[in-house]
């Protein structure tokens, strides 16, 4: 189970794929564990996040062992699948970054993670594919098929396809910054693995809100990557002076705004439940036409209303690796086509077991 990690060119990637392709093991990686966007990729899993809200499975996945790799654990049932699988946990934590938030580790290896990773495969035999690792990829096939079934070129936009598409059109060697709250769950759960190296970049906590437009140029800037920014609206509005700067610096950056009016993670959220001051106190629509940030920072902005459109805006906007560029998404309804996206995968997955 990979968490986030970022890429550091310390073979970190390499050897912990190559444990897993070692072990037979099927790897649970977050969009953000710089595992699921790397040549090596075969033996990654994008979808834990929907296969395990599958009634049932989260319990019929148990596995003896979970292996332990990277960051705090972006999901909840992620988490809850590694605190409740009375497995015998495993932790391979670089030094100072080991996360055990419930106390389910029963060995710890901090120091060394790619060193650790290297030094079990050397100790341990190999091992062929297992039925383990076979169920977890056929799952993870539906999934992913559910999903192309309800995308269609023509489709007006959703936020899992917007996140989905940013992650599948991005070319080798490109970097990808992800904002907090729902571009990152859907980042998360919506994006399918690729065999090719694309570095992914987060900024959560407390304080994940902030300069995350800044930031995304300072990762532009720092990694010489073609460099996309996958934000909401809200957290945006928090960095517009970001944009205004970084347009000056003449730092290329495509950012792509999903503009749902406020910040809607707050209806998956139980407070959701007492109606009016929903919006009011927490999702807090501002109605805004943030085409004038565009207009401010003196860069190009662009609307695309279709799967095709964001996909051709996106290359093209890649292929200019020149100046910037914002492609605003907007999004309404965005909680009950949300809800539908999940349910597509569920209800098939639910067909399979019937099966």
């Amino acid at each position: 189970v990979a968490g986030p990690r970022l890429a550091r060119n310390d073979g970190y990637q390499d050897a912990i794929l190559e444990l897993a392709e070692h072990l037979g093991f099927p790897v649970l990686a977050e969009a953000t564990s710089n595992l699921r966007f790397h040549p090596r990729s075969t033996s990654v899993i994008s979808h834990a996040e929907a296969i395990l809200r599958t009634p049932g499975l989260d319990v019929a996945l148990c596995p003896d062992v979970i292996l332990r790799v990277g960051g705090p654990i972006t999901t909840r049932k992620l988490q809850a699948f590694v605190d409740g699988a009375q497995a015998a946990v495993v932790s391979l934590a670089d030094e100072g970054m080991f996360f055990d938030p419930n106390h389910t580790a029963q060995h710890v290896l901090q120091g060394n993670a790619p060193g650790a990773a290297r030094a079990f495969q050397q100790a341990i035999p190999q091992r062929k594919t297992t039925a383990y690792e076979q169920r977890w990829q056929q799952l993870d096939r539906a999934v992913a098929n559910a999903w192309v079934d309800t995308s269609r070129p023509s489709s007006t936009l959703t936020e899992p396809q917007i996140a989905a598409l940013v992650a599948s059109v991005l070319p080798a060697g490109s970097a990808l910054f992800v904002s907090s709250s729902m571009p990152i769950r859907d980042l998360d759960a919506f994006s399918h693995a690729r065999r090719l190296d694309v570095d992914v970049y987060a900024s959560r906590g407390v304080s994940g809100i902030d300069g995350i437009t800044s930031t995304a140029f300072g990762v532009a800037a720092g990694s010489g990557r073609p460099t996309v920014l996958l934000t909401g609206d809200t957290a945006f509005l928090h960095d517009v002076g970001g944009l205004v700067w970084g347009s000056r610096l003449h730092i290329p950056l495509t950012v792509v705004l999903v503009n749902n009016d406020g910040g809607r993670i707050f209806s998956f959220l139980p407070v959701a439940d007492h109606g009016k001051p929903l919006d009011r106190l927490f999702t807090m629509p501002h109605g805004a036409d943030l085409s004038h940030a565009s207009a401010l920072a003196g860069i190009a902005h662009h609307r695309p209303t279709t799967l095709a459109e964001l996909r051709r805006d996106v290359l093209a906007s890649h292929a200019e690796r020149s100046g910037q560029r914002k492609l605003e998404t907007e999004v309404p309804d965005h909680h009950g086509k949300q809800r539908k996206e999940h349910d597509a995968s569920r209800n098939l997955l639910l067909g399979d077991e019937d099966a």
